[in-house]
């Protein structure tokens, strides 16, 4: 198939994907290409980190890449700090 490296597999057995998975890329297709989901955060928004160090503390997104990588501004030491994190480790705060 065009655009394929290789099966991925267990071994010497080609793993399976769910058809759910399957079905929700052909859904994304566009144009013979996958669209990217959309992201549920927006510059600007406050977020608050759940990860490591960071756990726990507010920040606002200031860029968003097409790696699933976010750019947040922390205040910490009483300073503006550019943190870049996965967007797995932010969470919306509740209003």
């Amino acid at each position: 198939t065009r655009g394929v490296r290789s099966v991925i597999s267990c071994g010497e057995t080609p793993s399976t994907l769910k058809n759910e998975f399957t079905d929700s890329l052909r859904a994304r297709e566009v144009a013979v290409a996958i669209s990217r989901p959309p992201t549920p955060y927006s510059i600007g928004q406050r977020v608050r980190l759940n990860k490591a160090a960071f756990d726990g503390l507010v920040a606002t997104i200031v860029d968003i890449d097409e790696k699933d990588r976010v750019v947040v501004l922390l205040d910490l030491l009483s300073r503006p700090v550019r943190v870049n994190v996965k967007s797995i480790h932010i969470g919306e705060i509740a209003v």
